[in-house]
């Protein structure tokens, strides 16, 4: 299942390097930048019909070099099945969706669903996961994810959207 492949990964260095709104080149670029600087982890949202391009080109590149690549802001089904034809590896979502759950899990394509509340931590815990991405943690801050983790000591969280050089080591703590 997606936990262990996001648990395995996370262990080994704990970052996800999002790749948002720039264009084929930029994206295939930094995407070899950071799997040069070990981040195993890139992820490429795949919302508009730019971001599939360079999604799709920086999985060429991830196929031929032996990294990842992964797709973001995967709402539904149809947004799951275009990520994984343009050659994701994974799927992040800023919520969560049992419809994509059962999607991804269909064509083993690890999933890391997006929570921010108890319920939908529970919802995610349900379904199985052990990971899942806190959004928008800049804004909820790191004693949200500190409180969400005490009546949830067995989900791990990837705290994403406003972290910085100035909170990721609250974060990360």
């Amino acid at each position: 299942m997606s936990t262990s492949f996001f648990t395995l990964h996370l262990a080994r260095v704990p970052v996800i390097a999002i790749l948002r709104g720039l264009d084929v080149g930029t994206t295939v670029r930094l995407a070899a930048e950071c799997w040069d600087a070990g981040i195993t982890l890139v992820e490429v949202p795949a919302q508009d019909a730019n971001g599939l391009r360079a999604l799709e080109a920086a999985a060429v590149r991830a196929r031929d070099t032996g990294n990842l690549i992964g797709a973001g802001t995967i709402y539904s089904v149809s947004d799951a099945s275009r990520a994984a034809d343009a050659g994701a590896n994974f799927l992040v979502a800023p919520g969560i969706n049992a419809d994509t759950v059962q999607y991804a899990a269909g064509r083993d394509i690890p999933y890391l669903p997006g929570v921010m509340t108890p319920s939908e931590v529970q919802v995610a815990a349900a379904l199985g996961f052990q990971v899942a991405k806190l959004f928008p943690a800049g804004l909820l801050g790191p004693d949200w994810l500190t409180a969400l983790h005490s009546p949830f000591p067995d989900m791990n969280f990837v705290a994403v959207g406003g972290i910085s050089t100035s909170n990721a080591r609250a974060f990360l703590a």
